[in-house]
């Protein structure tokens, strides 16, 4: 799972991140709780994901959980 969440390709980042929301109705934060920083390839997850205009009211809420136990950059 952390690989595919922190994978090279956003789109892969993306599509994990996405794909275990709609499952779990949250994102993996478990992945990055113990990280001393916001992983970079995460942050330009999210911000693709903000970007996007398909995504939904609740992924957007769920990145605003999400951003609330990470670490501050």
């Amino acid at each position: 799972m952390k690989l595919a969440a922190t994978h090279k390709d956003s789109s892969v980042r993306k599509r994990c991140f996405t794909e275990y929301f709609e499952r779990f109705a949250e994102f993996p934060t478990y992945l990055f709780d113990l990280e001393p920083r916001i992983d970079a390839r995460l942050v330009e997850t999210i911000q693709d994901m903000l970007g996007d205009p398909e995504t939904t009211t609740e992924v957007r809420k769920g990145i605003d959980i999400l951003l609330q136990r990470l670490p501050s950059t």
